[in-house]
């Protein structure tokens, strides 16, 4: 969010945080990643946490820290690239998106099994039981989910090609 708004973030005097940028991650944040998560998680509670542990396991007062805790870690991401933009160190802070979406494409890939198998814990680390993420109601949602994400990383990457050829955003 920051890179995508990096030329009124760099010019402004207001913090950071109080930037219309900010706001509208929060706002994002709000509408989407916490409802999502928490979604995901009441649902599927096995498969979002990719099995690796057995969420029935798991407190439900970590669980709810957990998807509390995604609206803090976007404010330190968009902190710390608001003040590289303003350090003027726009190149780091696009290897630093380009490093962040090369890793998760990459976690993709090393969970891809994880990822495409919807059941239960024991089912998952037992061979039984799984469904394929497509004939489950996870699918659709998994797909808007996909789209969703990929539209916005294309939005935050043609804004900021916009803005480095010196057109309006």
């Amino acid at each position: 969010m920051a890179f995508a708004s990096r030329h009124s973030t760099r010019l402004s005097s207001r913090s950071v945080l109080a930037s219309r940028a900010y706001a509208a991650l929060l706002v994002s944040e709000g509408m989407l990643g916490v409802p999502v998560g928490t979604y995901l998680y009441v649902l599927y509670r096995d498969w979002s946490l990719m099995y690796l542990f057995d969420g029935a396991r798991v407190p439900s007062a970590l669980a709810v820290a957990i998807v509390a805790a995604y609206p803090l870690v976007a404010t330190g991401g968009y902190v710390l690239g608001a003040l590289l933009l303003r350090a003027r160190r726009d190149a780091l802070l696009g290897g630093l998106l380009v490093a962040v979406a090369v890793g998760c494409l990459t976690l993709g890939a090393v969970l891809r099994a994880r990822l495409l198998q919807v059941g239960p814990f024991a089912g998952f680390h037992g061979g039984y039981g799984m469904r394929g993420l497509g004939r489950t109601a996870l699918g659709p949602v998994a797909a808007v989910l996909v789209a969703t994400l990929t539209a916005g990383w294309c939005f935050v990457v043609l804004r900021a090609a916009r803005e480095t050829h010196g057109q309006p955003p």
